[in-house]
């Protein structure tokens, strides 16, 4: 294995384990380093060491739009489920925010969209009334298990992606 995949993956090993450690990285093997964590999208656990790479200013944005996106898919979530949960509508989180916390800094999971699913199969239909009642858009998927609606927050113009499964 060449030299910068085993500093890479000491580097990895070192945020995923909370070991205090830095390894030592030559200069010249900055730009296949920061290719490396772009690939792997793990450039948070890297971004430290490439400050004197070309295109930080750009890495260091792709991190901060991260970060904003985790928030902002964390409001989207608490707002669904606060909806729901306050009319009475059970529903479990499937994935998503709630597998955040098995990641060693939970800011670092990709996300997506918000998966809920129903188990009271007498709850999908008012779900539907009070989700498009609220601003939720149909987007009219085909799926036997599954409806998909999309969410845009006026404030920001952002939209989210719901998928409220019921089997």
């Amino acid at each position: 294995m060449e030299r910068i995949y085993e500093t890479y993956l000491k580097i990895v090993k070192n945020a995923c384990t909370d070991s205090h450690r830095t390894e030592s990285v030559n200069p010249a093997d900055l730009p296949t380093l920061a290719e490396l964590a772009q690939n792997h999208c793990t450039v948070p656990y890297v971004l430290p060491y490439l400050k004197s790479v070309s295109n930080y200013p750009f890495l260091k944005s792709q991190v901060k739009n991260m970060m904003l996106n985790y928030y902002q898919i964390e409001q989207f979530t608490r707002r669904t489920l606060s909806l729901l949960l306050e009319h009475n509508i059970s529903c479990i989180l499937l994935k998503g925010i709630s597998l955040a916390n098995y990641y060693p800094v939970p800011e670092y999971r990709k996300l997506g969209d918000l998966d809920l699913y129903l188990p009271e199969p007498g709850d999908l239909a008012k779900a539907k009334k009070l989700l498009e009642e609220n601003g939720y858009r149909d987007e009219h998927e085909l799926s036997y298990h599954h409806i998909t609606y999309r969410y845009t927050f006026p404030a920001t113009g952002r939209s989210f992606t719901l998928e409220l499964h019921y089997r």
